[in-house]
């Protein structure tokens, strides 16, 4: 039975997913891996997710790195709502994109 899980893939920061090397597991999959492990337990649980790339590249303007996080981002979310849990249990699943909303809308990619 399962308390807490931290999923920890890269010595510092992970890499983006154009520049991933191919033993570095991508946001789909550690979701996927982090539900499984989850719902081994059979009990209720809260997973996070989050997308931190997207606003480091954000801030870097990076266009191609942040709309490829965001397709990184989307496919997790696809998993999520894709899995299910047990019919006798409420999970509670939260995705997280940028830390700042504003990054979002402000960000200046004229500079790429």
């Amino acid at each position: 039975f399962v308390n807490n899980v931290a999923g920890l893939f890269a010595e510092r920061d992970m890499q983006y997913a154009r520049h991933r090397p191919t033993d570095e597991p991508d946001l789909m999959l550690m979701t996927r891996k982090a539900i499984e492990i989850l719902e081994k337990s059979g009990k209720e649980y809260f997973l996070m997710v989050e997308g931190s790339l997207i606003d480091i590249a954000q801030h870097a303007n990076s266009m191609h790195g942040a709309f490829d996080e965001m397709r990184e981002f989307e496919s997790a979310i696809k998993e999520v709502s894709c899995e299910s849990a047990p019919s006798n249990s409420v999970s509670i699943k939260v995705l997280s994109g940028p830390s700042d909303d504003r990054s979002q809308r402000d960000a200046d990619f004229s500079h790429s």
